[in-house]
């Protein structure tokens, strides 16, 4: 078994699952359009070493700014009730994704790209592994700011008439989240080969391991997402099924779960608030 195939897939997959679970931990909505912001995140990387226009860079850099950030404040502000504003978010953010695809293809083309400045090796891929996922079960368990993302979503009505203000706990979590997307976007360009229309593949990825994982249990993140890529791997690796069918295994996943676990595997007892 490739330990380093399995643990770099992992580290991807579960950085944006947590960005994802913790968007709608806090909003009660999916931003679809953040796989988009990951991806270019490493398309600009990539023309910050190669030495592209800087215009082109920043015109990109801020796209990602606006992605990240902007919309996600303007379907919270502009909707205040949350039926409203779930469907707003499917309809709004599933087409900015489609068009920041087409867009990228547009700018970039349908080329390949990819880099080879540094190996990362195996040792220290299982060491970022642990300590990942220990300071983020400490963090959601025991920090002032994990417990109120993980109160919000439990019950955020509660909070709310407590008055309290959670966007002060949360935003410095999720700028955190996207300064550590910026490394690891800068690792996927470097050991991965990337093309702007493998986003919505990488979007059905990460939609299995959310609920895999559960939306209860985003501390157990990282795990669900080995989880994952061990059944990609011992099947399309060990086994030899056809790449084709990677598609169709996401969504049976999700159709399995959905119909025996719709909480998640990790959800085998209601967290107590």
């Amino acid at each position: 078994m490739d330990l380093h195939y399995i643990l770099f897939n992992t580290i991807i997959y579960g950085y944006i699952t947590l960005v994802l679970s913790s968007i709608f931990a806090y909003k009660r909505y999916i931003n679809f359009s953040l796989p988009g912001v990951f991806i270019l995140m490493s398309y600009v990387l990539y023309d910050v070493v190669t030495w592209a226009p800087i215009s082109d860079i920043l015109f990109m850099g801020a796209s990602i700014l606006v992605l990240y950030f902007w919309v996600d404040f303007l379907i919270f502000r502009s909707f205040k009730e949350t039926k409203r504003r779930e469907l707003f978010s499917i309809v709004f953010t599933l087409g900015l994704l489609t068009f920041v695809e087409n867009f990228w293809l547009f700018v970039y083309g349908s080329g390949l790209r990819g880099l080879d400045i540094f190996h990362i090796s195996t040792s220290l891929l299982v060491s970022v592994f642990i300590v990942w996922n220990l300071l983020l079960i400490y963090f959601l368990k025991y920090s002032l700011t994990g417990k109120a993302l993980l109160a919000t979503y439990e019950n955020p009505n509660t909070i709310q008439s407590l008055g309290i203000n959670i966007q002060r706990f949360v935003l410095p979590y999720l700028i955190v989240l996207f300064i550590i997307g910026l490394g690891i976007a800068f690792i996927n360009i470097n050991e991965n080969i990337l093309r702007p229309n493998d986003l919505v593949f990488y979007l059905l990825k990460w939609l299995g391991i959310m609920v895999l994982v559960g939306l209860r249990k985003i501390e157990y993140t990282l795990i669900g997402a080995c989880i994952y890529v061990i059944i990609e791997y011992l099947l399309f690796v060990e086994v030899g099924l056809s790449i084709t069918y990677k598609e169709a295994l996401i969504l049976f996943i999700i159709l399995i779960l959905l119909v025996f676990k719709p909480n998640g595997i990790f959800s085998l007892t209601s967290r107590k608030i």
